[in-house]
């Protein structure tokens, strides 16, 4: 897909979203805006809501990452001077700036404990069973 498509795409589902929140039914949108079926305008509506939530949540973490580096520039020239406690917050700082970018890779986490797997198999019809018992479930330990 082309940026331009993207762009398109991301047009109409904004477009999807508007007339939805106007009160118009899915039938209509899928009908105003081309889609085949109305599962496509319900889509295209669902995909608009997540970028107009992620939107505002990308723009606080930009915001809070400017101002992580305003303090830190703030500090810097006093932390390479050898002031211990200038130091010790741009630490935190940057601290805070990783967690809050992601930059930290994932800690693993050890889970342990036991799991039983039990198979479960069709019964074969009464014809099919020339002994007429029903074979037992089988487990992982048989």
């Amino acid at each position: 897909m082309s940026q331009q498509d993207a762009v398109d795409a991301l047009d109409r589902q904004l477009k999807a979203l508007e007339l939805r929140k106007a009160g118009v039914g899915y039938d209509e949108i899928a009908k105003a805006l081309g889609f085949k079926w109305r599962s496509g305008a319900f889509a295209a509506v669902k995909r608009a809501l997540k970028e107009v939530k992620r939107e505002p949540c990308q723009a606080l973490i930009t915001l809070e990452a400017e101002r992580l580096d305003k303090m830190q520039t703030a500090l810097w020239a006093k932390a390479i001077r050898g002031d211990y406690g200038a130091v010790d917050r741009i630490l935190r700082i940057m601290e805070r700036r990783a967690r809050l970018l992601g930059l930290d890779a994932p800690e693993k986490q050890d889970v342990s404990g036991t799991l039983e797997i039990v198979v479960v198999r069709e019964q074969p019809d009464k014809a099919d069973n020339s002994e007429g018992a029903n074979p037992a479930p089988k487990t992982a330990s048989d």
